[in-house]
């Protein structure tokens, strides 16, 4: 009877050391050092950069949906023709009294900042207004010369949340988002940001 025990503890033993053995075996493959560490490390924050920077979206870094629409007088506009210019994107509509407000300022600044390359784009919600006619009326009335791509759909204010108005993207020279703002803007508020853009 001893015999059958000694023999029992004497197979769990050598089981035991066979499996702590197999599963305790060194890597085939060694695990890297500090320096190499420090290398995938920063790697792969670079990747993560340079994928971020690409990215589509509305957040400041990020490259905006591209649009086409239909203007009131130059025919058809791309919003990724105008890259390599610093570039005011508004949206508005003309029953907006914001809209109204910060027009006046807005064709000031476009006439003194067009000979650097910048350039102002009012996107008319169109879909948003009572009466087309409105639309012309209000240039009028304003003197603008800017850019007026007319988004009849609304699809083009939907996807920038233009929800309130004037809503407002500033973008950079690459045709990144520096800033976004919702509310009017003024004359040296303007100056005063395409200063600080790239």
């Amino acid at each position: 009877m001893k015999w059958k025990i000694i023999l029992l503890i004497g197979i769990v033993a050598f089981i035991g050391i066979f499996l702590y053995k197999e599963y305790n075996k060194e890597e085939a493959y060694p695990l890297p050092d500090e320096d190499q560490m420090q290398t995938l490390l920063n790697n792969e924050v670079n990747a993560d950069k340079s994928v971020l920077g690409d990215q589509i979206g509305l957040s400041a870094g990020q490259t905006p949906p591209d649009f086409e629409l239909n203007t009131l007088t130059e025919g058809n506009f791309q919003l990724r023709d105008y890259k390599g210019k610093k570039v005011v994107l508004n949206f508005w509509a003309s029953w907006c009294p914001p809209c109204r407000a910060e027009m006046p300022d807005m064709q000031k600044f476009h006439e003194d900042y067009q000979k650097d390359g910048v350039e102002i784009i009012a996107v008319n919600l169109t879909s948003a207004e009572r009466n087309e006619e409105n639309i012309q009326k209000f240039i009028d009335e304003f003197n603008i010369d800017f850019t007026i791509p007319l988004d009849i759909s609304g699809e083009v204010g939907g996807t920038y949340g233009a929800f309130s108005i004037p809503t407002s993207y500033l973008l950079n020279r690459d045709g990144t988002i520096h800033q976004k703002i919702i509310g009017p803007m003024t004359y040296q508020w303007l100056e005063q940001e395409i200063e600080k853009m790239h």
